[in-house]
């Protein structure tokens, strides 16, 4: 067995080696190869550019003509120094970290000359799999993978000070650097993230599934537990970076007596499915149809954490009702007819999202997706048309969206669109391109703050007048819904949830056509991890919060302690300066 390292002579490497590499990233410049002479007689090439691109290739015939790429990863994250990437080969002469010999040559490090970071690989006698690493500034030491068993030795000891059963999944070639625990503290982290700890995470729920990634970093669980006939259900993300999970409860559903009869003799999985992307209703007679009337077959249902979604079929026709609750009331709300065969995409569809698919009287398949607005109206928030004179379209809650613009309202078309809601609307006469959307379309009651300095921000006072309080001030391009106007002044709402309303002076907003010319003056920043837009806060005094998820606006400030957000889904809020930075760029 052979391993022969190529340095910069490029007329040395076969020539269909050049041209793969080439065929898949566009350039032969590459930093390192080897060839290693496999036991069954074929032969390897591992090699890889600055970037971190890797190609393993295979030849069979005998002559070592003719390749075959079988791997292609890109292993380092982005704390590598480019150009300081090395293989280094495996000596079965030299003893590892915990003392041991590899068995043969049939492997290699992969090293950064500047950070001392590596990756160390080994042939198993199927494939190359990762068997240890090193991030010298995490932990001065070396990790040792065997199998699932890993074990850190310190610098200079053969004895580990810390070992543990990991999950599959790490020692795939395919593994990411930054997948990896590189420290005896992450790895307690991973290893604590097992079924039996997230069983147990609420008390009084029983478990009914959980999903948990190879790498044990991340876990999918649903909960539920049943209570005076009403069914309860969490759904939870954990993270062995993160000490609580994210969740969230759904909407509470009340049950019919004879399937809670069932349940005496019937397991829950075979009736309903709790998770996210599927079809709650299993089966039928599950729901309480005394409290939450309806009329026809269900062909789809969607439980979500403000609402049930069902689409029923009555008399040939399709309907979406949708169930909501407050305080143990139930309120319903149904759509126009749907387009025949109309159906949901539960397995695309987020929390807070209703798509709907269907095929046009041309044969031709559209999709119209729904979303729960901070005011509570299911408004459309995206499009997808085939055929010819036809245009996708991405709605937020204060107009269109012609293009996504990180974190500025620049290419947005401001405007109110009440007839695409899904109560009002006939979802087969969703437009299809531009001409067909612009009657929609209704600007008269939106402005924005226009300062003439962008420099400048305007404040939203609580009374009509210079001297009230202020709420915050605002940038240029912020979008203002306007409620009422009184002589210099109008009052304004920002974002849909009402948290927003005051009063700001008329001669600095741009109404109509005026607002397309107006530039938008956000600061471009992203939260800082441990901090991602989950919660914001009521009032500047940062005593109560309420839910946000999504793309935001920094739209304003208060002095230099709080920025005021607001999602393109209209919820609106405070948070404090400190939990945004300007990123990496």
């Amino acid at each position: 067995m052979t391993i022969a390292p190529y340095a910069n002579a490029q007329s040395e490497f076969p020539q269909e080696i050049l041209d793969l590499f080439e065929s898949h990233y566009g350039t032969t410049d590459f930093d390192g190869l080897f060839f290693f002479d496999m036991p069954d007689g074929s032969r390897l090439c591992v090699m890889h550019d600055a970037s971190g691109r890797m190609d393993i290739n295979r030849s069979t015939d005998e002559r070592h003509e003719d390749w075959v790429t079988e791997e292609q990863i890109s292993p380092f994250d982005g704390t590598w120094e480019p150009r300081q990437i090395g293989f280094v080969r495996h000596d079965p002469l030299t003893p590892r970290a915990d003392g041991s010999f590899y068995p043969d040559e049939l492997g290699f490090d992969l090293v950064c000359e500047e950070t001392g970071r590596q990756i160390s690989y080994h042939y198993n006698g199927t494939a190359f799999e990762i068997c240890g690493w090193k991030n010298p500034r995490e932990y001065h030491g070396e990790a040792i993978l065997n199998g699932t068993m890993l074990s850190f030795y310190p610098s200079g000891t053969t004895v580990s000070d810390y070992s543990t059963m990991i999950g599959v999944g790490f020692e795939s070639i395919m593994t990411d650097y930054d997948d990896l625990p590189y420290t005896p503290d992450e790895a307690k982290r991973r290893t604590a993230l097992v079924e039996e700890t997230i069983r147990n995470y609420y008390p009084g729920y029983t478990l009914f599934s959980c999903y948990m990634d190879s790498y044990q970093t991340e876990a999918r669980a649903e909960y539920y537990k049943i209570e005076d006939n009403r069914l309860y259900v969490i759904r939870a993300e954990f993270s062995s970076a993160e000490e609580t999970p994210y969740s969230y409860e759904c909407m509470p559903i009340p049950l019919s007596q004879s399937f809670i009869d069932r349940l005496e003799t019937e397991n829950i999985s075979g009736l309903l499915d709790l998770k996210a992307s599927m079809d709650l209703l299993l089966t039928e007679d599950v729901l309480n149809t005394i409290i939450i009337p309806m009329h026809g077959k269900v062909i789809n249902s969607h439980l979500q954490d403000q609402a049930l979604i069902l689409l029923l079929e009555n008399n040939g026709k399709r309907y979406i009702h949708i169930v909501e609750e407050d305080d143990w009331s139930y309120s319903v709300q149904t759509t126009k007819p749907l387009p025949d065969g109309a159906y949901l995409d539960l397995f695309h569809t987020g929390n807070g999202d209703i798509q709907i698919e269907w095929q046009d009287s041309e044969g031709k398949y559209r999709t119209a997706c729904y979303s729960r607005r901070a005011d509570g109206v299911w408004q459309l928030s995206w499009t997808m048309n085939s055929g010819e004179n036809t245009e996708d379209f991405s709605f937020i809650y204060c107009g269109i969206e012609w293009e996504y613009n990180h974190r500025s309202s620049n290419d947005v078309y401001f405007g109110s669109m009440p007839d695409l809601s899904l109560m009002n609307a006939s979802v087969e006469q969703v437009p299809r391109n531009r001409a067909e959307l612009m009657p929609f379309v209704d600007r008269c009651e939106w402005a924005v703050v226009n300062n003439p300095d962008p420099a400048d921000r305007l404040h939203l006072r609580t009374e009509p007048k210079r001297d009230a309080q202020s709420l915050g001030k605002f940038y240029n391009r912020t979008p203002v819904k306007v409620l009422q106007t009184k002589g210099d002044w109008c009052k304004v709402q920002i974002g849909a949830d009402g948290y927003l309303i005051g009063w700001m002076m008329k001669k600095y907003l741009a109404f109509g056509d005026q607002m397309d010319a107006v530039d938008c003056a956000f600061p471009d920043k992203v939260f800082v991890d441990g901090y991602e837009i989950c919660s914001l806060y009521d009032t500047m005094e940062l005593k109560k919060h309420h839910s946000a998820s999504g793309e935001y606006w920094i739209v304003g400030v208060v002095e230099d302690e709080l920025y005021i957000i607001v999602t393109t889904n209209g919820e609106s809020g405070y948070v404090p300066q400190e939990w945004l930075w300007e990123g990496r760029g």
